[in-house]
């Protein structure tokens, strides 16, 4: 299993390292000399595009990584448009590409970090105003809870303070792109009649949710972490046998283009049944009496797992690449130990449970993603999965290939 584990990982990033640069589409870019020069450039997720911008002249042509300080804005035709604007974060003066959302009386610009989306004005007085919506503790009665300061209603307020009627509507709307776009093209409606504004948003692509079944083939081994509670001492040294099974269940997939383009989640619920087993011998020391042990583990349950997928949006057949975690709930267990004293000649069999009714971790996978009649789809998925709560004292592998189908719309 060690060997299929590392073998695994190696084809994971050799073929991240393949497709890491695949999605390039027409736009342009604007140096600091002003000069407009049209090519491809790569759509990323709204993080990386802050940060860096990757062009290239054609399909064929070298392809060249320019920082916010090499340009002074890249645009994807139709599309989104990147300016590059000086910010102070975390006291350090440093530059990003900031997405223009809106253009007009007020500007509207928008950037994603590790910590949260971003949002700030520009009202042209060479400032970025940060709109804020942080979350605070607040203590009433001795209860501490959550409480959202909502610092950008005042904010907007106060930029937006010369249409009264745009004003009135600041209270009630929530900070997210859709919301500040149309606030600002009516304060710009409101205050610059002759003047239209520009918006720069790409239409977000429409939520899309896919049901469908999933059949797989698993693999699973057992190895030893040697911390056993003392009423399972006759663990120690088990070698669990590697065990291949079959799984089926269903799986609900939905898109997040508020996030990526690319990105999705998947719940998958299968159903499993495993059959454990193990041989080992303890000498007693003092007596110096052999004991056998021999050790079955049987239990059906339901693997439930949450996986952010990673898909390639170009192509008939589409890369992906996965990372999640699970949670197994066996609900019928039969659990059973069978020892042989050979030095007293006697046999009794016990019936302690050594692993848990729950098992929990990680998983890694790759795949790909095909189109179908009807616009169907079918996928293939190899994944690895560590657990740490199986049987106490041990990890459980799984190595797993699973096939989606999809059904309904």
């Amino acid at each position: 299993m060690k060997q299929l584990i590392i073998l695994f990982a190696f084809f994971f990033l050799m073929i991240i390292n393949l497709y890491s640069q695949s999605d390039f589409r027409k736009g342009y870019i604007i140096n600091n000399n002003n000069d407009s020069i049209y090519g491809l450039i790569d759509y990323k997720g709204n993080i990386a595009n802050s940060n860096k911008c990757v062009y290239k002249k054609d399909i064929n042509s070298k392809e060249q990584e320019f920082t916010p300080n090499d340009l002074k804005s890249y645009r994807f035709i139709d599309s989104k448009y990147y300016i590059s604007r000086p910010l102070k974060l975390d006291n350090e003066e440093t530059s990003l590409f900031l997405e223009y959302l809106i253009d007009g009386i007020v500007d509207i610009l928008y950037y994603r970090d590790e910590v949260g989306e971003h949002y700030l004005v520009d009202v042209g007085d060479d400032k970025l105003y940060e709109l804020k919506n942080e979350e605070k503790i607040v203590v009433l009665n001795d209860v501490k809870f959550m409480k959202q300061s909502k610092e950008y209603i005042g904010t907007l307020k106060y930029l937006l303070r010369k249409s009264v009627t745009t004003s009135q509507k600041i209270d009630k709307i929530p900070l997210n792109r859709t919301s500040l776009i149309k606030i600002a093209r009516d304060y710009h409606k409101d205050v610059c009649s002759d003047e239209k504004c520009i918006i720069y948003e790409k239409q977000q692509p429409e939520i899309v949710a896919r049901f469908g079944l999933l059949v797989g083939l698993n693999v699973i081994s057992v190895s030893e972490m040697k911390t056993f509670s003392d009423e399972f001492y006759y663990l120690n040294n088990s070698q669990f046998k590697k065990l291949i099974y079959p799984s089926i269940g269903l799986f609900y997939k939905i898109n997040m283009p508020g996030l990526n383009e690319k990105l999705y989640f998947q719940y998958e619920g299968t159903y499993s049944h495993q059959k454990l087993t193990s041989t080992n011998t303890f000498l007693d020391p003092i007596y110096r009496v052999n004991y056998v042990n021999d050790i079955t583990l049987i239990h059906n349950f339901l693997n439930n797992s949450g996986i952010l997928r990673y898909e390639f949006p170009k192509g008939k057949i589409r890369p992906t690449f996965q990372i999640g975690t699970f949670v197994n709930y066996s609900f019928i267990t039969n659990n059973t130990r069978n020892l042989e004293s050979r030095g007293a000649h006697y046999t009794y069999e016990a019936n302690e449970a050594p692993f848990s009714n729950f098992d929990y971790g990680l998983n890694l996978g790759l795949g790909v993603v095909a189109e179908l009649f009807n616009k169907k789809e079918i996928s293939l998925d190899l994944r690895y999965q560590r657990g740490f709560g199986l049987i106490q004292g041990f990890n459980s592998d799984y190595l797993m290939l699973n096939i989606g189908f999809q059904i309904g719309k």
